[in-house]
């Protein structure tokens, strides 16, 4: 194996070499079955060499990777080559860098892009792939996908929600940067297009967070308050004419730590008034049954209506409250098991269902949210409640929530910090008048110890008459309230006056 007679290498390493200062990065590939013309065939015993005998004086040079972790094998890529070095010399970093991608100049992939795309595309099946914007120095993630339909979908929605929603306090809606990247590599497998779109990077979705040690231990007030804000996020996206139509709990991701969730995934979404095509994508678990049965009998016209979010609500907040969904507590799990509880019983039964399982779960004191949720988990999608009629649900308006609490917080400790300013320019105003008395004594004290100075110097020339002269001075200076200390100062004068 010294030669590549037939043209391959076999070495299963990447080793990426530094030079002395650690500033630069030289790359060292080693690239298994990668195939190269026959002219090219080398000698690489004496690389083997030089790269074991540098390494041994340099060890903390080097680091080495699995090759399946890092380079991408597929045989159209640009072909890296391998030149024999010495310690005086560098290599050449390799043509090909398997963690960028020239549809997306300021990203670089935290793995290899190629490694990452092994998977089905097919039935809109979509990757997400973690990337560091070099630009701005944010995480971003990059989803890549088949479904071209799809992709414009989701990429105008958003699109249309951030112009009709710039100026809002909070974006309650994950924001895409740049444009959509249409046909930018073809599926490693089927070849088919792949699309792309760059959106900001939140953390975990309310489903796993709900199942998290921190959700589970949410105390009463806190899950109101996380209702809240998924119904403030959807009076947004109503606000602006559409119709969410895939509203899940993995479909709203957290960022900040909870300070702010988003809402992500709006291929499904329709405008107001929209007709629901039979063949429409939704999430069976939070549909509504007027979805289901559209879906399931694909008989008759459905328009999109903002009562299909307000169900899902209903359910979302069933979750965050039980640690479930709405049909998994009524025992209905399967897709089967949905459609037949929808489609074959009748709407009377179905709701004496729901309210008997809603009036088990909430206690005396979850009065508020229970008007709440029963209202949204109405059968008849004309009795729903609409977002702006829920925001204004005691629930979210008697009660003291913690977005409210946290305010007063923060407006009670400006006003603490207020009042300290208040202080501290009283202190100040204080300590002025203190060094200006301290100056007017340091003068009266100066004043005394003159006296005292000529008195001594004129003892001599003193008379017995003296005596009633200096008991006069006495009651002049307690008429004149002088304080103990000058008093002091005199009944000296005056021990001296009777030696």
């Amino acid at each position: 194996m010294d030669k590549f007679k037939e043209g391959r290498i076999t070495i299963l390493k990447l080793i990426r070499l530094f030079d002395e200062d650690g500033k630069k990065d030289l790359k060292i590939i080693l690239v298994e079955d990668y195939s190269f013309p026959r002219d090219e065939a080398m000698d690489i015993s004496d690389l083997i060499s030089q790269l074991s005998s540098l390494k041994s004086d340099h060890e903390d040079w080097f680091e080495e990777y699995p090759l399946s972790e890092l380079i991408d094998l597929d045989s159209s890529s640009s072909q890296p080559t391998t030149t024999p070095i010495s310690s005086s010399q560098s290599t050449t970093p390799p043509p090909n860098d398997h963690n960028r991608h020239p549809s997306f100049p300021n990203l670089r992939f935290k793995r290899p892009l190629m490694n990452q795309l092994n998977i089905n595309f097919n039935d809109g099946f979509c990757a997400l792939l973690d990337a560091e914007d070099e630009n701005d120095m944010k995480d971003v993630k990059v989803k890549i996908g088949s479904d071209l339909e799809k992709f414009k979908k989701d990429h105008s929605m958003l699109r249309h929600l951030f112009s009709k929603n710039r100026n809002s306090q909070k974006i309650h809606f994950i924001k895409v940067t740049g444009t959509l990247h249409e046909h930018f590599m073809n599926d490693p497998s089927t070849n088919q297009p792949l699309h792309a779109m760059v959106m900001e990077k939140g953390e975990e979705n309310l489903d796993e967070f709900l199942k998290s040690d921190e959700g589970l231990n949410l105390n009463d007030f806190k899950k109101v308050d996380l209702a809240l804000d998924i119904t403030l996020m959807l009076d947004q996206i109503h606000s602006s004419q559409i119709v969410w139509m895939d509203m899940k709990s993995a479909n709203i991701v957290r960022f900040f730590r909870g300070v702010s969730w988003r809402a992500i995934n709006f291929d499904h979404a329709l405008h107001f008034g929209d007709s629901i095509p039979h063949n429409h994508g939704c999430t069976y678990q939070f549909a509504p049954p007027e979805l289901v049965r559209h879906l399931t009998f694909q008989e008759g016209s459905l328009s999109a209506s903002p009562s299909i979010d307000t169900w899902s609500l209903g359910v979302i907040i069933v979750q965050i409250k039980t640690g479930q969904h709405l049909l998994h507590n009524l025992g209905k799990y399967s897709l089967e098991d949905i459609i037949e509880f929808y489609c074959q019983k009748n709407d009377t039964d179905i709701q004496s269902q729901i309210d008997s399982f809603l009036g088990g779960i909430f206690r005396d004191g979850d009065k508020g949210i229970f008007s709440l949720v029963s209202d949204l988990l109405q059968v008849n999608p004309s009795q729903r409640i609409t977002i702006q009629e829920a925001l204004h649900k005691k629930v979210f308006t008697a009660g003291k929530t913690q977005q409210n609490r946290i305010g007063e917080v923060l407006d009670n400790q400006q006003r603490i910090l207020n009042n300290q300013d208040i202080i501290f320019d009283n202190q100040d105003e204080m300590k002025e008048n203190q060094e200006e008395m301290i100056q007017r004594m340091g003068q009266q004290k100066s004043n005394i110890q003159e006296l005292l100075s000529e008195v001594r110097s004129n003892f001599n020339n003193l008379s017995e008459e003296d005596e009633d002269i200096y008991t006069d001075i006495r009651k002049s200076m307690r008429k004149d309230n002088q304080n103990e200390s000058q008093l002091g100062e005199y009944e000296e004068l005056r021990r001296i006056l009777n030696k």
